[in-house]
């Protein structure tokens, strides 16, 4: 009788090696890797129209300018939800916005801006703490003949209806809403 690693047939140490020999066979071959040219060919290129991500306005801007020169920055970019602290990202962000403001002298207006949803008064407290964080860094990026004032708005000057005309609550108008506005005061 022949013995594998002594394994016997007819005993449980040989019905195990049965098993994991059959297992073994029943284990698919490695296919061939394919080739980067066979990938290349097997790719389709996109074809028809590509619509909107959610719709229009879903996307909002990181930061927008008015027609009379206010800098809108997104909140929901610059902070977390509920926070006045930067995120590294909104940190960034507002710096690139001093970056192109750094020759300029006189007074910016740093005005804290959320959506409707909330108490008025602690939207109020959390749109003035996020303006003075945004004005923290700007003072420390420009000039020092620049004079930072800080304001909070709360929910009081929205930008766009918090609903449809239906009455259907608009995430995107209540993301628009939630923003930090700079203005330079004319001289």
């Amino acid at each position: 009788m022949r013995t594998v690693a002594g394994f016997r047939p007819g005993t449980r140490r040989g019905a195990v090696l049965g098993v994991a020999a059959g297992a073994l066979l029943l284990v698919p071959t490695a296919a061939a890797v394919p080739t980067a040219r066979e990938l290349a060919d097997s790719v389709e290129p996109l074809t028809g129209p590509v619509g909107a991500l959610g719709g229009p306005g879903a996307i909002v801007p990181m930061n927008e300018r008015t027609r009379d020169g206010t800098e809108r920055l997104a909140t929901d970019v610059l902070f977390d939800f509920d926070r006045a602290v930067l995120r590294p990202a909104g940190r960034r962000q507002v710096l690139r916005v001093a970056r192109a403001g750094r020759r300029r002298t006189g007074t910016l207006r740093v005005v804290g801006h959320t959506d409707g949803l909330g108490k008025d008064g602690y939207n109020r407290r959390l749109s003035r703490q996020r303006a003075r964080a945004v004005a923290d860094v700007l003072r420390g990026a420009l000039a020092d003949a620049v004079r930072v004032q800080t304001a909070g708005r709360g929910s009081a000057d929205p930008v766009a209806p918090e609903t449809t005309p239906g009455g259907d609550d608009d995430p995107a108008a209540r993301a628009r809403n939630r923003r930090v506005e700079l203005r330079w005061a004319r001289p």
